[in-house]
């Protein structure tokens, strides 16, 4: 008989420490590192009434690469208050970045410059998926980098 042991205090506080992921930067080709903790995307959801098929719709459309504005029309056309729909989608994700974010902080990034859709996807992304892959993996092609960002100059190598 397997007997199961209680899981230590000092493992959980380790599983819920922030961790440093890549998420894309502000320009193409660009990635920034950022730390970041769990959170419960139950919350980012609920806290703005989005509707699970448009969440879906925005994350797909994330990973084929989809600008902030290709997401907004394609959420557009297929929901019947197409902007206010929109408005959620978006919403909601910046609620989960805003939950997620430790360093730098949601309020120091968007200081500088609005999380763009791709980097708001690569978040909510890492909550999903966690250590199988960073919140770029989805962005990449089966190689691991997207077939633009292998003819920048502007990655680092590790990144490649």
């Amino acid at each position: 008989m397997d007997t199961k042991t209680v899981t230590s205090l000092d493992i959980i506080q380790s599983q819920a420490a922030p961790e440093v992921i890549t998420i894309p930067g502000f320009r193409p080709g660009t990635v920034i590192n950022v730390r970041i903790k769990y959170v419960d995307l139950t919350t980012a959801i609920l806290e703005t009434n989005i509707s699970n098929p448009l969440l879906a719709l925005a994350y797909q459309q994330a990973r084929e690469g989809k600008s902030r504005q290709e997401i907004e029309d394609e959420v557009n056309r297929q929901s019947d208050t197409p902007a206010a729909d929109a408005e959620r989608v978006l919403a909601s994700l910046s609620t989960l970045a805003q939950q997620a974010l430790v360093e730098p902080t949601y309020e120091q990034l968007t200081a500088i410059a609005p999380l763009n859709a791709e980097q708001l996807a690569a978040v909510y992304l890492y909550m999903l998926y966690g250590e199988r892959g960073d919140g770029l993996s989805p962005f990449r092609d089966k190689s691991g980098v997207r077939e633009a960002d292998k003819r920048s100059d502007i990655l680092p190598k590790e990144a490649i």
